[in-house]
């Protein structure tokens, strides 16, 4: 592990250990990675999703979530969509215009939920809500602000989901008897 990533684990770490204590009584301040997101370190990419304020911490924490899945998406679907349009450049298969609408639609949503199940949650903040933060009003219980949930794949994660992803929507296709549209799932494999 280079000496970059154990600086960014030991402050996400140190943060986490604030978050829960505070600093001598004073809420802890956001870590650093949600000021300055690392977009790579090693062979992990990251992604921060946030939000401003939410009922409670599940709730905002689900929601930022959510927000980081969006920006993995940004960079899950051309992926996918390149290795599509590659695979049917290359294979000279046939196929119509709604057909690879289906496929390509299905397939990106199936790659996704694959992302998002190896997606792996590094860190979370989050702290209560305050009158100035709402301006003036008093916060319900339990309300919070300022969540943010940083989010991380491997580099080997968008390959492997890549596989799994393009194997379920071939077996999908064969079950359907397209075989044209499971030959293109085997070119997508190949093309890189």
């Amino acid at each position: 592990m280079n000496q970059r990533a154990i600086a960014f684990l030991a402050a996400a770490v140190a943060a986490s250990c604030l978050l829960t204590l505070g600093c001598a009584g004073r809420p802890a301040g956001p870590p650093g990675w949600v000021r300055v997101v690392p977009t790579r370190i090693g062979e992990r990419a990251y992604y921060v999703g946030g939000l401003s304020a939410a009922p409670d911490a599940e709730t905002g924490i689900e929601m930022a979530e959510a927000d980081a899945l969006a920006r993995i998406e940004e960079d899950a679907r051309p992926r996918f969509i390149g290795r599509l349009d590659k695979a049917l450049q290359q294979s000279g298969i046939e196929t119509t215009s709604v057909e690879r609408l289906g496929f390509r639609t299905e397939g990106v949503e199936i790659y996704l939920d694959y992302l998002s199940e190896a997606a792996r949650r590094d860190s979370v903040y989050y702290r209560p809500c305050t009158p100035v933060d709402l301006g003036g009003r008093e916060p319900d219980e339990g309300a919070v602000c300022q969540i943010f949930v940083l989010l991380s794949l491997g580099d080997g994660d968008w390959e492997r989901q890549f596989v799994e992803a393009v194997m379920e929507i071939k077996r999908r296709r064969l079950h359907e008897g397209k075989q044209h549209l499971a030959e293109i799932a085997d070119w997508m494999l190949d093309a890189r």
